[in-house]
């Protein structure tokens, strides 16, 4: 018949198994792909987890001082890393930001927007 809808049951069910496969299979692998992430980072830097941790709840500017961006693009020769170009130059964490990286000349590199966007919030 044309015009029926599933019943409210088979909705729900759906998103109760849903919610068991999220919580038992993706979320855990997803935290412990973060915390490898996390550890090699500490081990790159040689710090300690619980430093990272700390250094992540201390409020942190995102804004990346003159200076340092001057140092960085000078450092590199002014061209991206990636491809080389020397045209609409961004300045990039190697380490991203939103997972704890710093501002560090060491965690920053010079890419071009499109290498960039490209990369992504990956290592």
């Amino acid at each position: 018949m044309m015009g029926e809808q599933e019943p409210m049951w088979l909705t729900l069910l759906f998103v109760f198994i849903w919610a068991v496969l999220y919580f038992s299979y993706y979320l855990p692998k997803e935290l412990e792909r973060r915390k490898k992430h996390d550890l090699e980072y500490c081990k790159r830097k040689g710090i300690t987890l619980e430093e990272l941790i700390r250094r992540r709840n201390i409020r942190r500017a995102r804004k990346i001082p003159k200076s340092t961006r001057q140092y960085v693009l000078a450092r590199d020769g002014y061209r991206c890393k990636m491809c080389g170009s020397n045209y609409n130059l961004e300045i990039d964490h190697i380490y991203p930001f939103s997972l704890g990286g710093g501002n560090e000349e060491s965690n920053l590199q010079v890419l071009c927007k499109s290498c960039n966007l490209s990369k992504g919030a990956s290592v």
